[in-house]
C-alpha cells in the first residue's frame, strides 16, 4: 500500500512499462492484496514526497489507527492507490516538480 515494492531485476523503464500495462488493463475497483505489510513506512514516504496530498494523509491516519489496533491494512483498491501512491502518480506535475524531472521514469 502506497508503494510498489522493490525490484531486483530489470530497469526502472521496464517497471514503469509494467505499471502502465497494469493500469491500462485493470478497472479502478480492482482489489489489491499486498504481499507484505509495509503500509505505514510506505505512506510516511508518500507523505514526504507529496506533503500537500490530502489523500496520503488520510490513508496514513487510517493505517496508523489500524496498526495501533493490530488490524491488517488490506485489501486496497487501485482507485485508492491512484490517489496516494507516488509510484503510480509519477506522471503528475507536483511529484515531477518535487523530484526535479519531467519524466515519470526518473521521477
Amino acid at each position: 500500500m502506497g508503494s510498489c515494492g522493490m525490484f531486483f531485476e530489470g530497469t526502472p523503464r521496464q517497471m514503469q512499462q509494467c505499471f502502465d500495462k497494469f493500469l491500462d488493463r485493470c478497472p479502478p475497483d480492482t482489489k489489491l492484496l499486498y504481499g507484505h505489510e509495509y503500509a505505514l513506512d510506505d505512506l510516511k514516504y508518500a507523505a514526504f514526497v507529496d506533503p500537500e496530498n490530502e489523500a496520503v494523509h488520510k490513508m496514513l491516519e487510517e493505517v496508523e489507527q489500524k496498526v495501533e489496533n493490530r488490524e491488517i491494512c488490506l485489501p486496497g483498491t487501485l482507485a485508492d492507490e491512484l490517489t496516494f501512491n507516488p509510484f503510480l502518480r509519477a506522471d503528475t506535475e507536483i511529484l515531477q516538480k518535487r523530484t526535479n524531472t519531467d519524466d515519470k521514469i526518473d521521477c
